[in-house]
């Protein structure tokens, strides 16, 4: 646990317990369902989801996929083919993480705590 908890970004948790006061918070990733889960649970967060928006698959952008998640939503992620593939998709608003800040991209943040400023 002492390694997951170490390996997340320090304003993961309280970004996520923020946010969870207002909104459904969710996770979209990518990965074996069961190991992805497993990994929440050593750092920690999955008490900070709502355990009915846990969308893990081992393809997550697949069209049958992204026809699972609930409308509207907005999704951070920090690959930013992920975020190109997201922005034809109705009803889902894509904010790409981009650390070192340097795709250019407008809808861009440098780290969780700017997504409160945006909602």
């Amino acid at each position: 646990p002492e390694l997951y908890t170490a390996a997340i970004f320090p304003e993961v948790p309280t970004v996520l317990d923020s946010l969870k006061g207002t909104y459904k918070v969710g996770v979209f990733s990518q990965g074996l369902p069961t190991w992805q889960r497993k990994k929440l649970d050593l750092a920690g967060l999955t008490p900070l989801f709502d355990q009915e928006l846990l969308f893990i698959a081992q393809r997550k952008t697949t069209t049958a996929y992204l026809e699972k998640l609930p409308r509207p939503c907005i999704i951070i992620d920090d690959n930013q083919e992920v975020i190109t593939r997201l922005q034809n998709q109705p009803d889902i608003a894509p904010i790409f993480l981009d650390r070192p800040q340097t795709s250019g991209i407008s809808t861009s943040i440098a780290n969780l705590t700017q997504v409160l400023e945006l909602v």
